[in-house]
């Protein structure tokens, strides 16, 4: 695995989406939309499981809080 951080541009929308895969497992999909110039709007799709999906979930929180602060 390459360990290059690839960026991209900041995002325009991101859409969350209950999945369920065919052996019926359930998953938090994740949508991201982003444009590079004037191209078409590139998007990028994920499935976190559950327990992943909070623990991100906790982690936007924290950072958000510490962003928001005025001590940062």
């Amino acid at each position: 695995m390459d360990d290059e951080v690839k960026r991209v541009p900041p995002l325009e929308k991101v859409r969350l989406r209950k999945l369920t895969a065919t052996d019926g497992a359930m998953y938090v999909g994740v949508e991201i939309e982003y444009r590079v110039g004037t191209q078409q709007p590139t998007r990028l799709q994920f499935g976190l499981a559950p327990g992943d999906a909070v623990q991100l979930g906790e982690q936007l929180t924290q950072l958000g809080e510490k962003l928001q602060s005025t001590e940062h």
